[in-house]
């Protein structure tokens, strides 16, 4: 859900793993993706892989490996549609671990008004 985290592991060299989320159109949110760095777990590595709509394509220049002189990842998303994405997230290589993955609302476009 938006607004908190998830707990998740990659558990073998080359795994990946998905997470649902519903967004709204017009609304910008920040995905956080925590390892060791973070104290979000045991990954020393952690990477938002990519982002996917709800038919399975990509969303072109979604990705993140590496943020502000840490190895945890973070990238700002803003929705163009209504609907289910997937946040992809992987490791660096053959790292393995825990992390902790959460989504924050952080504002919206307004629309002018007539």
């Amino acid at each position: 859900p938006i607004n908190s985290s998830v707990i998740g592991a990659i558990d073998t060299v080359g795994d990946q793993d998905w997470h649902k989320v519903t967004v709204q159109a017009g609304t910008s949110y920040q995905i956080d993706l925590k390892g060791i760095d973070g104290n979000g777990g045991t990954l020393s590595d952690p990477i938002i892989s990519a982002i996917y709509d709800e038919l399975g394509n990509v969303q072109p220049g979604y990705f993140n490996d590496d943020f502000e002189g840490s190895y945890d990842s973070q990238l700002t998303f803003l929705a163009d549609r209504s609907e289910s994405y997937f946040i992809e997230t992987s490791a660096f290589e053959t790292d393995t671990g825990s992390y902790t993955l959460s989504v924050q609302r952080i504002g919206e476009i307004l629309k002018p008004t007539r």
